[in-house]
């Protein structure tokens, strides 16, 4: 609960700080929502991907991540293109969101995934 959290309040954070350097138009709490919102492909990612890929083989979770992750990280790109308003910095901090926002879900998946491995063989 703790690394999401600080992941949302982090990359949206640093999401202001590069929307102001780009000259976006977003205030704190608008990047704070749409990062929020985004999250949910993150929760669905990783909930059905725990749910479903139980013999080591991660073709549920990358299936998963590109379909979910991909489509809450290209709103969250197009959110940013429309709101920027050059075309060239615009895309630039399209490509930064959504490098964030999938990357974030790899580490979430393989960093937890030894801990979530230990505690089903205790079980």
């Amino acid at each position: 609960m703790v690394v999401c959290f600080s992941y949302w309040l982090g990359i949206s954070s640093l999401l202001f700080f590069i929307a102001f350097v780009f000259n976006a138009h977003f205030t704190l709490l608008q990047i704070l929502s749409i990062t929020g919102y985004s999250l949910s492909g993150h929760c669905t990612v990783l909930l059905l991907s725990t749910l479903f890929d139980h013999y080591g083989a991660p073709s549920v979770f990358y299936i998963l991540w590109v379909g979910l992750g991909g489509l809450s990280a290209i709103k969250l790109a197009g959110i940013y293109l429309s709101r920027t308003w050059s075309s060239r910095e615009g895309t630039l901090l399209a490509i930064l969101s959504v490098a964030f926002h999938m990357f974030s879900i790899l580490y979430l998946r393989f960093a937890y995934h030894k801990f979530y491995e230990a505690l089903s063989a205790t079980m």
